[in-house]
């Protein structure tokens, strides 16, 4: 059942307690609620209605305290179905490697590894609606690629990409144990006297409306800002916030750096190769021995729809018109620069490495729910320059040892002390929120424990991207569904 808080008259939670109340209808919200409406009476709490709102995407806005970073509100969406609204369909699991700890790597490492999260690979491929796996043919540019020993061919799947507002909406309209409350903002969590468990949670319409849930079981799920923001905004029972008694709420915030790094020049035997994109990736080994995370590189070919192509064509045809014999020469099958024009464009998106300093933070202005506002001060470490440098640097390398090409390196990335481009050049980050509320052994290293409880709070439980301990360089969504399938599990088991 689905209703609007801005459209109703009485109570609809009067005299009635809640199994399970979740906040947030994206995608970790929705497929907790889908899958765990089978055992218990679920609350599914949207901020949102169906449709976007500037009322409500403004609630978002913050302050950028930190490197340049993106509006905030614009970096997420705040209606039903979050930012799978508007999210690209890449798809990959974490690495094995990605939860391991690392000597070279301050907390580094995850309480859970790869083992626990892929008996829910076959059911995330299925929600995220990927096709079944169909081999891609080996060609001769994949083939010598493997046969490096510090890079390696690695494989995206792709979703629709899914809207998770669109796929479910029927079926949690038409759910008996679901009730969903659109416009429903959440505005406090109230404790028990001996702060130990979530009793109520206290939300509110656009029309100043405020409403109480009784709730046996909660679920935060409100994405990678915003649930350190709510953490920290409830501090009426415990001054520095909820699940914040070491101050690692809003700390260790991560993004995936994203970045043009160069161009591909492959060798006239690799010119016709037909994979639109190219996938590769450090080795284990690699990163080890260079004391790097983990990075992918994404080889995209240049196309004739390109606006580069376009404008080298252009040149082309006016050179035509003026000197036939120099066209012929400059462009013939024997000259390079002719056959630039269908090679690669070579994109990094990296890991960032765990970094106290890099945090959500929550500024003096408020919102208009008297919420204390999102500050981001987004900071990166040395290593994750490092790895950005050296990774693209030793797999130009790679390639012209194996012949398959050159790598024409962007001039930025080959100083001394790289200043990475910003938003006003199209690079930055990937819009992925990591980390915030991470996942750790205790409350020293972490927000949440190994089964995304909050530490020292008996009913409480974060989902989505702020509970990863690291990020890898995989896009989110995948291990995002996984894990909130994993955490339903755990509560229809023993909750």
């Amino acid at each position: 059942m689905i209703i609007d808080l801005n459209n109703i008259k009485s109570d609809p939670f009067q005299n009635k307690v809640f199994d399970i109340c979740i906040c947030g209808g994206g995608v970790a919200g929705i497929t907790l609620a889908v899958n765990l409406s089978k055992q218990f009476n679920v609350a599914l709490l949207e901020a949102g209605g169906f449709e976007y709102s500037e009322e409500s995407q403004e609630v978002y806005k913050g302050r950028i305290i930190g490197r340049e970073y993106y509006p905030l509100e614009e970096t997420r969406m705040r209606f039903f179905g979050g930012s799978s609204n508007v999210w690209a369909g890449f798809c990959r699991p974490l690495d094995y490697y990605d939860f391991e700890p690392k000597k070279y790597v301050e907390y580094s490492g995850w309480p859970i590894n790869r083992n626990d999260l892929d008996p829910y690979l076959e059911k995330a491929k299925s929600i995220l609606d990927i096709p079944d796996d169909k081999e891609a043919p080996k060609d001769q540019f994949t083939h010598l690629l493997n046969k490096s020993a510090d890079f390696k061919k690695i494989d995206f799947w792709f979703s629709k990409p899914t809207n998770f507002g669109e796929k479910f909406g029927n079926e949690i309209t038409n759910a008996e144990n679901i009730l969903c409350c659109l416009n429903a903002n959440v505005t406090d969590i109230i404790l028990s006297e001996d702060l130990s468990r979530v009793k109520k949670i206290k939300v509110q319409n656009y029309a100043g409306k405020s409403y109480m849930l009784n709730v046996k079981t909660f679920i935060l799920a409100a994405g990678g800002i915003e649930n350190a923001r709510i953490m920290l905004n409830c501090n009426r029972q415990i001054k520095e916030g909820l699940g914040n008694s070491t101050g690692l709420v809003g700390r260790f915030f991560a993004e995936h750096l994203h970045y043009a790094v160069g161009e591909l020049i492959l060798e006239d035997r690799f010119r016709n190769c037909n994979e639109i994109r190219t996938y590769a990736a450090p080795s284990e080994r690699f990163m080890q021995k260079e004391n790097i995370l983990n990075l992918g590189l994404r080889i995209i070919r240049c196309n004739q729809n390109s606006s580069q192509y376009s404008f080298k064509m252009k040149i082309k045809n006016i050179l035509c018109e003026w000197s036939p014999d120099l066209v012929e020469s400059v462009f013939s099958s024997k000259c390079r620069y002719a056959d630039q024009l269908m090679d690669r464009v070579v994109r990094i998106i990296s890991e960032q490495a765990p970094n106290f300093s890099s945090a959500v933070l929550c500024d003096a202005e408020v919102d208009k729910f008297k919420m204390r506002r999102a500050a981001l001060d987004w900071t990166l470490s040395p290593i994750d320059v490092r790895t950005i440098k050296n990774g693209v640097i030793h797999f130009g390398k790679t390639v012209a040892s194996l012949g398959l090409g050159r790598l024409k390196v962007v001039q930025w990335l080959l100083s001394e002390d790289p200043k990475f481009p910003g938003i006003r050049e199209d690079e930055t980050g990937g819009n992925h929120h990591m980390c915030t509320t991470r996942m750790g052994t205790s409350p020293k290293n972490g927000v949440v424990d190994s089964n995304q409880k909050v530490f020292g709070i008996g009913n409480f439980y974060v989902a989505g991207s702020s509970v990863f301990s690291t990020g890898g360089h995989a896009n989110p969504t995948f291990t995002i569904v996984q894990m909130s399938l994993r955490l339903a599990d755990y509560l229809n088991k023993y909750n």
